[in-house]
């Protein structure tokens, strides 16, 4: 029983089950009595609700997916929500009658499209007691904005700078068309960041021009729709800081066609080391023109086998990426081979086996200078380390030749003289010592003399050396010239053989 409540109207704050009785107040008791069912239910405050935004597809149709319960918090706008129901509908009247809720995720059927809001509580549901919010303010729009940008990955080098320590300044805004590839730059902005997350976020852009901080250094770029900021994507962006390369001046180049053919061959490769000066990693081009040079267009395909008039000019491009390079040019002119005569200093191309005198092999210059030619000489086809003068001391029989280069062109001879090696070579029975270079001296380098003596007709030892090869030319121990005539010997060689015979002094 309810005190005090004894009137014809009733007010009451909870829900529950409520019992009305009718007294007689003549008999003393009800003549009625009725159970009653109050249910009491919460009525939402309809709020303003955000639009969502969606970007298009790939189809570009304007058609897409939206979750519609992305909105349940901001239409609760705070309420409590485990005590109402949030449904959406394509009409107002379908939302005021509570018929025909969409499911999320709902694909629109019309860009825009509006979609109405019923707010109820969640006893109520169902009650038809017409405890909602529904009104032609409580919806929001779906809108397909346009379509999801594309990040186009693309690698940013620079040149470095003299000092060439890793870091310079890129113009990054630069390189907007480049990211956006065949999108409208008037529908998109492009912007820069550290971290994938601040990209996302976009949150910390970079300012442009940004310096590096490492080398390389990958950076994050973000993509984002004009008409929407929840319309964007993100990708990354490598930032290279190249080495300045440097193109060294290098000779001209002659043509060294022996045959006169009016189209020459050149190596245009010939000087990429004085070119290059130690550096490494760089990729060389040879161009006919400066401009073709400076694009990187056009590159002479063989260049180690190029055929060209004189005189020319060739341009070089050094380049250590497609950014970064230096040129430098060279001339391609007329040019001689080198003429070399080979000689000896016995006129003769011949040694005795076992020789310990060697035979000394002169490259005798027709038509240029020591000091203008590079040399090398070969024995049978093998390079002789360290021979690059115009005399070679010889030991052995065989094949030998002198290659020789001028600098300034390129240009090439190779020369080659067979040398016999004598199987019995013979002591000398006469010496003329005039200083002519021909038989000036007793010659025994090839028999191993461990001892020689000398004698005069009379029996005389005048001349006696030991470990002997071609020291004598006529004279005494002391150092006199003998006179003209029959000298006899006695030499010891060969490890214990012995030979005595007689020599001729002849002036």
């Amino acid at each position: 029983e309810m005190e005090g409540e004894n009137g014809p109207t009733l007010e009451v704050t909870e829900t529950d089950n409520y019992i009305l009785q009718v007294y007689d107040n003549q008999c003393g008791v009800y003549a009625v009595s009725q159970t009653v069912q109050v249910n009491l239910y919460n009525e939402a405050v309809p709020v303003d609700v955000p639009d969502i935004t969606n970007c298009d597809d790939a189809s570009n149709d304007g058609i897409g997916e939206f979750d519609l319960e992305s909105q349940t918090a901001a239409i609760l706008a705070g309420q409590n929500s485990d005590g109402f129901t949030v449904t959406y509908y394509s009409s107002l009247s379908d939302a005021q009658a509570g018929v025909g809720a969409l499911s999320s995720p709902y694909t629109n059927t019309s860009n825009p499209q509006t979609i109405w809001v019923r707010v109820e509580d969640t006893n109520a549901v169902g009650s038809n007691s017409d405890c909602f919010a529904a009104s032609n303010t409580f919806s929001f729009d779906l809108i397909i904005s346009g379509p999801t940008p594309t990040v186009s990955e693309i690698n940013y080098d620079v040149c470095d700078d003299g000092s060439n320590d890793g870091f310079a300044s890129f113009d990054l805004s630069s390189q907007d068309l480049l990211v956006l590839g065949s999108q409208d730059p008037a529908d998109f902005n492009v912007s820069y960041y550290l971290t994938e997350n601040d990209a996302i976020a976009g949150t910390g852009a970079l300012s442009s021009p940004y310096t590096n901080t490492v080398n390389p250094q990958t950076i994050w770029v973000r993509v984002e729709s004009n008409a929407s900021a929840t319309c964007f994507s993100v990708g990354t962006m490598t930032l290279t800081v190249s080495p300045a390369p440097t193109a060294s001046m290098v000779p001209d180049l002659g043509s060294c066609d022996s045959n006169g053919d009016t189209l020459p061959d050149f190596d245009l490769t010939m000087h990429e080391d004085t070119l290059l000066d130690g550096q490494t990693g760089m990729t060389v081009t040879y161009h006919t023109s400066q401009a073709d040079a400076d694009t990187g267009d056009n590159a002479i395909q063989v260049p180690s086998f190029y055929s060209s008039n004189t005189p020319a000019t060739i341009y070089v491009r050094v380049e250590s990426s497609p950014n970064c390079y230096n040129t430098t040019s060279f001339n391609l002119l007329e040019g001689e081979e080198p003429v070399t005569t080979i000689t000896t200093d016995s006129d003769e191309f011949e040694i005795c086996d076992n020789t310990t005198t060697p035979l000394i092999l002169t490259a005798v210059p027709g038509n240029y200078n020591a000091s203008e030619v590079s040399i090398v000489w070969y024995e049978d086809g093998m390079t002789l380390s360290g021979e690059t003068g115009l005399t070679l001391s010889v030991l052995t029989g065989g094949y030998y030749e002198v290659e020789v280069t001028f600098n300034s062109t390129g240009c090439t001879n190779i020369v080659g003289q067979e040398v016999i090696t004598l199987e019995n070579c013979v002591v000398p029975q006469a010496i003329s010592p005039n200083n002519d270079g021909k038989n000036d001296n007793f010659d025994l380098s090839a028999f191993d003399v461990q001892k020689l003596e000398i004698f005069n007709r009379y029996g005389v030892l005048v001349y006696s050396r030991t470990n002997y090869t071609n020291e004598w030319h006529g004279q005494s121990d002391s150092g006199d010239e003998l006179p003209v005539g029959t000298y006899y010997y006695v030499m010891r060689y060969q490890g214990g053989k012995e030979k005595a015979s007689w020599v001729y002094i002849n002036k």
